[in-house]
């Protein structure tokens, strides 16, 4: 008779044993690294960059269309608009080095069409012809490379073809992906956009994606594919079409010119991304009070409130701390930055003045006493160097107080109804104006050695308490002119 309590103790042992065998080897293996969601959310994270804003991010991007179409030149202008830091199309691109592997072309041609391109010689570009390929240390040359030169962010291939490793495996699809994935990680590693040049499939696909010569393993590897079609083969207008995991899809009409140089259609440039209204409120609130210490320490309650009242700008309380995490680097560049955290019964939001902080020149305001944000934020006024008495007459006709922000001796109180003309306006010495009603340049008016800050409308705050102060209408002065604030 056979004895199964046995059969079973022996089971028993097995699995126990293997169980254990299991445990010990998980024991001496590193775990997985990971971030929690909560983590992620509050966690300032690095913006890609564009190389090419608007058509070009950091990353790996594909670049395709029939051959001869003009695919090279493309390539090589967009080389020399980053290096010389010029827009390429209409777009605006970011000033570095450059590495361009023309494969296909030699001194020569190359020359010619640098000279098509520009009149002057410049730095920044460099070329090679040496073929590497992705089995053969092209990965470890190119990071010896970019460790002599850091300033490189934009690395050309053309074509791909002369990197791919020489494989005879069936399976194409991952081929094709995995020479993808080696670039892909090593430009996420750096920082860096990566452009490949390649050819079409013969009689094209249903869109340029699947129009893209070589299995969905190219362009699945890929963040950027960037296509030129002819939608007729004797028209001379191209469609450029771009689609991106990290910037909108693209359709653009361009044409190349005089010497096979590439350009719009319209010739028309595009819009700079712009700043939020909430980055641009949070730095004027920082700017326009009259913090006695920093950092600033706030609550998103008693921000969003304080947003509203100064500016008419109404966000979500909930909202504020994630868009200026999601937006920190915009922040940054007015010279503010912030970190959150959380307390037993609120968050907290605390924000550290940079040497890049400075405070407008400028403050506008509506008869209502709140802050116009676009009046601060337009290009000419923001820019100090370009304000002038004619800008800010607009301003006065629309209905708008501008007032002169400046150091010490440009500030002035009391003077609202003050007139060259006569000094009947009750202004004496002491307050910031002499009276005498002289035209010698300083148009009768003097600094007033009271102000110790910016004439503006102080909101006196500290750690979330605030009281609203509005100024009482005071004048600017710029270049030896006055400059009135409409009463209302």
């Amino acid at each position: 008779m056979i004895d199964k309590s046995i059969d079973r103790k022996n089971s028993i042992a097995v699995y126990e044993e293997l169980d254990k065998n299991i445990t010990n080897e998980a024991n001496n293996t590193e775990q997985f690294q990971t971030i929690s969601s909560d983590e992620l959310f509050d966690k300032q994270i690095r913006k890609r960059k564009h190389i090419v804003e608007g058509l070009l991010p950091e990353g790996l991007a594909l670049l395709s269309a029939d051959p001869k179409a003009g695919k090279s030149f493309f390539a090589l202008g967009m080389c020399v608009a980053v290096a010389r830091g010029m827009p390429f199309l209409c777009f605006p691109t970011k000033q570095s080095d450059v590495l361009y592997f023309c494969y296909e072309d030699d001194e020569i041609r190359l020359q010619k069409r640098l000279y098509a391109m520009t009149d002057e010689s410049f730095t920044g570009l460099t070329f090679s012809t040496e073929v590497k390929r992705l089995d053969d240390q092209l990965i470890e040359r190119l990071e010896l490379y970019l460790r002599e030169h850091p300033n490189t962010k934009l690395i050309v291939f053309d074509t791909l073809n002369y990197i791919r490793p020489i494989k005879t495996g069936m399976n194409v699809y991952k081929n094709d992906y995995d020479d993808m994935i080696a670039l892909h990680r090593f430009a996420q590693k750096y920082n860096i956009a990566i452009l490949l040049v390649h050819h079409t499939r013969k009689g094209g696909g249903k869109n340029q994606v699947e129009s893209v010569s070589g299995s969905a393993g190219l362009t699945g590897g890929v963040d950027t594919c960037i296509s030129i079609e002819h939608p007729r083969e004797d028209s001379k207008i191209a469609m450029l079409s771009v689609v991106s995991r990290d910037i909108e899809r693209i359709d653009l009409k361009i044409v190349q010119g005089n010497g096979g140089v590439w350009m719009t259609v319209d010739n028309a440039p595009l819009e700079e991304a712009a700043i939020s209204d909430l980055v641009k409120a949070v730095y004027l609130f920082l700017a326009l009070n009259n913090f006695q210490e920093w950092p600033v320490t706030i609550s998103p309650t008693e921000l969003s409130r304080q947003l509203k009242e100064m500016f008419l700008l109404d966000v979500p309380v909930n909202m504020i701390k994630k868009n200026l995490t999601a937006e920190h680097e915009d922040l940054e560049s007015f010279g503010v930055k912030f970190e959150s955290k959380r307390t037993c019964t609120e968050r907290l939001l605390i924000f550290y003045k940079t040497e890049d902080f400075k405070t407008p020149e400028y403050v506008y305001y509506n008869e209502n006493g709140q802050y116009l944000l676009d009046c601060f934020f337009d290009q000419e006024q923001f820019n100090s160097s370009n304000t002038s008495d004619d800008d800010v007459d607009v301003y006065q006709e629309r209905g708008i107080s501008c007032v002169y922000v400046g150091d010490n001796e440009h500030c002035y109180d009391d003077c609202d109804n003050f007139d060259d003309s006569d000094n009947s306006d009750g202004c004496d010495g002491n307050d910031g104006c002499d009276g005498s009603g002289n035209s010698d340049g300083n148009n009768g008016v003097t600094a007033d050695p009271r102000c110790q800050t910016s004439c503006h409308a102080v909101i006196q705050a500290s750690n979330g308490s605030s009281n609203k102060k509005k100024s009482s209408g005071k004048h600017k002065k710029k270049g030896g002119k006055k400059k009135h604030g409409k009463k209302h």
